[in-house]
């Protein structure tokens, strides 16, 4: 059974409280802490693999993926931003 856009988003955000958690005790050698900051967004995209030679990696590409990035570069550390659409499923 497929699931729909609600679970999807549902999974994600779980994913992103977890990540958050899982930095929390994590330093570096001069002992600042890790912070991380992340953008949720819902809507279309594209995937694809870049790269052959070296190292092909999965790509997403599209306005949805610029939205979470810059919900994710101007959020605040240990933080989530979340977009409307995304909040509303």
């Amino acid at each position: 059974e497929r699931e729909g856009p609600a679970t999807g988003a549902s999974n994600i955000a779980k994913f992103a409280l977890d990540a958050i958690e899982a930095v929390e005790d994590l330093e570096f050698e001069d002992g600042r802490r890790v912070k991380i900051r992340i953008g949720l967004a819902t809507g279309p995209v594209v995937a694809g693999v870049i790269g052959t030679t070296y190292v092909p990696k999965f790509t997403l590409f599209g306005e949805t993926v610029s939205m979470a990035e810059e919900m994710e570069s101007s959020g605040m550390p240990g933080k989530i931003q979340c977009s409307r659409e995304t909040m509303t499923l």
